[in-house]
């Protein structure tokens, strides 16, 4: 189809109608010139063979299933391509095609609105280098393997950065310590085994060495043989009761049979040192009598003659002094409680049934309480009821009380931190449990107030018999 335009001069000419923009088939489309460079270069990008989805998935799956070396991991880089497509070039081709396509419109509008003057001159002859048919025909071809081209390009997966950076962060970073678990992370991992194995490797080689060395020797040994076995063990002897007689373990049983009676005098000779350093102990301290102390004595019995039962009464007897820390409980108490239960006053006289005399009593109140108190003595380890509670005790129980001393609250001095108190001229008589030299104490708080574990003690004095 053709349409009439005018040249330069006016006259009519007949020209071919332009084809609306866009993609047709080869046969349906119109010539137009095409550089043979530009074919060259289609031509080449056709034959390229690009990686696509398909094949970049095939490679990562043979990267994780066995890891790359470096050797191997610059190879690949290697083969990349210097300077891939990227979106961004994509883009720009993009832009240019669309500005053609704005192009194409505009001017099949033109061509639809009406007549299109030409300038220059038409003759009935084709200008020299005018398109012919035949020309047409080429042009027509080569479009047609251009377009298939194009087509077989765009159904290329080309590598997009996005799919790069991804390969990019598998394969890790040319650091020292790259992200965990990629390619080159793998690698350095690979790389540390390897020197470790190497140092395991020459300490087998070193230790090979030694027992090459070892093995030199023991075969230059003259080993036991089974006679000089049964020889020796025939010196050593039995594992029994009573091995053969001047056998190794024959002499072992009697030094062991020594050695254990031995012990026995070692721990009888301790016992006897312990008895005697305390008897020189004792003797140290005795005033041994001299000449002089001799004469005064003699002089002394002169008196004798005068000796009658008041001369007795005024000789002092032996007493002693007894510390007793009271173990108490930590609650608040009321007046008439148990404040503590009752507790021994260890050797309190100077032989096993023996009696005695209370004769004073000092009381320290770490707590600085000075509450009033009753001391409550007894001849029995016998529980007067619970700590903190009223005292219960029975009729039968009530007959150990050998007596009762009071603390009164106004008998303490106050120290500061703590209060005392001290009374003098007892005379409570006092005996111990039956079989030994123990008496035995308690105590009833007589107002309200509260003590440590260990915050009161006794100070004991006794003329014992």
């Amino acid at each position: 189809m053709t349409i009439l335009v005018r040249d330069a001069n006016g006259d009519l000419a007949e020209l071919e109608t332009p084809i609306a923009p866009g993609r047709k088939a080869a046969s349906a489309s119109r010539p137009a010139v095409l550089s043979n460079e530009d074919k060259a270069v289609l031509d080449s990008i056709a034959g390229k063979d690009f990686a696509t989805q398909t094949t970049l998935a095939a490679l990562l799956a043979k990267v994780i299933a066995a890891p790359a070396t470096e050797t191997t991991v610059a190879a690949i880089l290697m083969k990349l391509i210097a300077a891939p497509a990227t979106e961004a070039k994509q883009d720009t081709g993009n832009t240019a095609l669309a500005a053609i396509k704005t192009a194409a419109e505009a001017l099949a509008a033109t061509i639809d609105s009406g007549e299109i003057k030409v300038a220059g001159t038409f003759s009935a002859e084709p200008a020299e280098g005018a398109a012919t048919e035949a020309k047409q025909d080429t042009g027509n071809t080569s479009l047609g393997s251009i377009d298939t081209k194009f087509s077989t390009l765009n159904g290329k997966d080309f590598a997009t950065t996005a799919k790069q950076d991804a390969l990019a962060a598998l394969i890790g970073e040319a650091q020292s310590s790259p992200t965990a678990n990629t390619v080159l992370d793998r690698l350095k991992t690979i790389a540390t085994s390897l020197t470790t194995l190497a140092g395991y490797v020459d300490g087998l080689e070193a230790l090979a060495t030694a027992l090459n060395g070892y093995v030199d020797g023991l075969e230059a040994k003259d080993f036991a043989t089974s006679a000089k076995q049964d020889a020796l063990a025939a010196l050593v002897g039995e594992v029994q009761a009573s091995p053969t007689a001047n056998t190794v373990l024959d002499r072992l049983k009697t030094i062991a049979t020594s050695l254990t009676t031995l012990a026995g005098y070692v721990d009888g000779l301790e016992a006897l040192a312990t008895a005697l350093n305390g008897y020189v102990d004792g003797l140290e301290a005795k005033d041994f009598a001299t000449s002089a102390k001799q004469d005064t004595a003699i002089a002394s019995l002169s008196v004798m003659d005068d000796w009658d039962n008041n001369d007795a009464a005024m000789v002092s007897c032996p007493s002693s002094l007894i510390d007793v820390t009271l173990s108490l409980d930590t609650s608040a108490y009321a007046d008439g409680d148990l404040l503590a239960d009752t507790q021994v006053v260890t050797s309190a006289m100077r032989y096993n049934d023996g009696q005695g005399t209370l004769t004073s009593i000092q009381i320290l109140d770490e707590d600085d309480v000075g509450q009033t108190l009753d001391l409550i003595f007894l001849s029995a380890n016998t529980s007067l009821g619970s700590e903190n509670s009223a005292p219960s005790v029975s009729d039968a129980n009530a007959r150990d009380i050998l007596g009762r001393v009071r603390i009164a609250s106004t008998d303490y001095i106050d120290l500061g931190g703590s209060k005392m108190a001290t009374l003098t001229g007892l005379a409570l008589k006092v005996k111990p449990a039956s079989g030994t030299r123990n008496l035995y104490v308690a105590a009833i708080v007589r107002g309200a107030g509260t003590w440590t574990a260990s915050g009161i003690r006794l100070r004991l004095g006794f003329d014992v018999d």
